[in-house]
């Protein structure tokens, strides 16, 4: 359970939102300012809107200047009609910050957004132990079992693995070990059955005294059985620039070390978000972005709302367009690549008003932020599936195993719906028309990176730390009964 404690209270007058061109007005000063806070709160305001309005209606965050979309926010229907809406704080750093709402909506191919509302001041305070302790909410994981998809099937969950702090990825090796690496650093390491066989740190790279690292993705070489090479994504934040680094460990007795950055990329967008996979040709691809990332970021990060496509060992294949690492641009947060039977590329990211599947190609352009008021290039490409609203996507997985009540389809892990959603595609890449299957009906809350496994079952793991507190996700094992 999130902290309920609201910090400020804020008319967003928006009643042109849904009627007309007109952007929504501005708000008049919340209340509140000088509240110091954890972090982990809610805070609400009320919104000059109709029940109607709330469905279309999104809102964006400004952390000192900072553009941030207000995820999980909750509206309903209050006093003279307006509506009493709600959202976690966006993530800030201890100290003084200075908080601005605005009220948006999509129109056509551009978003429609109001003046930000006056600011609030807030104080962001360090945690200690104790008080991290005795903040943690009082709502336990879900226990394993049996669930029930919305189609009707009946599933079977498996919680392999307790005690994660902030999930990032997960891997399957050869044997059937699972590695589950944290953002922190710390490498996880369970056998098939969840008994853990290890808890080693795969963050044995010496950074500077000024500079910490935070894992967003792990991929194991096709060859691991005999080379033991893990390559990790990692992002290290400086005081004014940070580096987007893919290190390569080699493991030698359960124990991963002999790191060797193979490449870098320069970083400044908040909020780093990728992934890395090897494809079927062996070349390692290396999805980089930001869910804050701006049209200003974008180009002042040449890596930044990218895919690279390298070589094993960092340098550039020569079949790459242009020369170049670069393998697709116009990204906002990669989160998820699958290569279908065809050989199709597909790639997953979240969006201001929309999230989306690509079909990858080579040279290509997806346009970020062409959803969000900036021109398509001539080459841009235009997404194969758009996604539930509020999807948030935090991985993708395809399974192919006819025994598979998942065989053929896209699974998209999500943040928003707290789902995994199942979506059915044909070999050639192209959407059904069916809609998705949500195959956990937020039994497990918000579900982070998910990747299939032997026997067409699907791994994911939770990222449900503001709910149950620190240190309380798991990694889940789903079959079909």
């Amino acid at each position: 359970m999130r902290l309920s404690r609201t910090l400020l209270v804020v008319s967003l007058l928006a009643a042109a939102a849904c009627g007309g061109d007109d952007s929504p007005p501005s708000s008049p000063p919340p209340s509140g300012s000088g509240d110091t806070v954890t972090g982990r709160e809610r805070f609400g305001w009320t919104q000059a809107a109709s029940a109607s309005d709330g469905n279309v209606l999104r809102f964006a965050a400004y952390v000192d200047g900072t553009r941030r979309v207000l995820e999980d926010a909750v509206c309903n229907p209050g006093n003279s009609g307006n509506l009493e809406c709600s959202a976690p704080l966006p993530s800030m750093t201890a100290g003084r910050h200075t908080l601005e709402l605005a009220a948006f909506y999509p129109s056509g191919e551009s978003v429609v957004e109001g003046p930000r509302s006056a600011p609030l001041e807030l104080q962001v305070a360090s945690l200690t132990a104790s008080d991290r302790s005795s903040s943690l909410p009082s709502v336990a994981p879900p226990e394993d079992g049996p669930v029930a998809a919305s189609d009707g099937a009946l599933l079977h969950a498996e919680i392999l693995g307790t005690g994660l702090v902030e999930p990032a990825d997960v891997a399957i090796d050869p044997s059937g070990r699972i590695l589950v690496a944290e953002r922190g650093g710390i490498l996880r390491l369970f056998d098939q059955d969840g008994s853990t066989s290890g808890g080693d740190a795969a963050d044995t790279l010496p950074t500077s005294r000024d500079r910490v690292a935070v894992v967003l993705s792990i991929a194991l070489a096709p060859d691991f059985a005999e080379s033991r090479l893990l390559y990790v994504l990692k992002v290290e934040a400086g005081s004014e620039e940070s580096r987007a680094l893919l290190v390569r460990y080699r493991e030698s007795d359960a124990r991963f070390g002999q790191a060797a950055v193979i490449a870098t990329a320069p970083f400044t967008a908040s909020d780093p978000a990728g992934v890395i996979r090897f494809g079927p040709d062996g070349a390692l691809y290396v999805g980089l972005g930001s869910r804050s990332i701006d049209a200003e970021t974008l180009g002042a990060s040449p890596a930044g709302g990218m895919i690279l496509r390298l070589l094993p060992d960092g340098r550039t294949p020569r079949d790459n367009p242009r020369a170049s690492p670069v393998y697709s641009s116009g990204h906002r947060d990669p989160s998820g690549f699958i290569w279908l039977p065809s050989g199709a590329f597909m790639e997953v990211e979240s969006g201001l008003e929309r999230d989306e599947i690509n079909t990858v190609h080579a040279g290509a352009d997806y346009g970020w932020p062409i959803e969000n008021r900036r021109a398509r290039l001539s080459d841009g490409s235009s997404p194969t599936v758009a996604l539930p609203a509020g999807t948030l996507p935090a991985g993708m997985a395809a399974v192919n195993d006819r025994r598979s009540a998942f065989d053929g389809d896209l699974i998209v892990s999500s943040l928003g719906t707290h789902d995994l959603l199942k979506i059915a595609i044909t070999p050639d890449g192209s959407l059904d028309g069916a809609e998705p299957v949500r195959l956990l009906q937020k039994r497990f809350g918000a579900i982070g990176q998910v990747t299939a496994a032997p026997g067409g079952a699907l791994l994911f793991v939770t990222r449900n730390r503001d709910a149950w507190g620190e240190g309380r996700d798991v990694l889940v094992r789903l079959t079909s009964q």
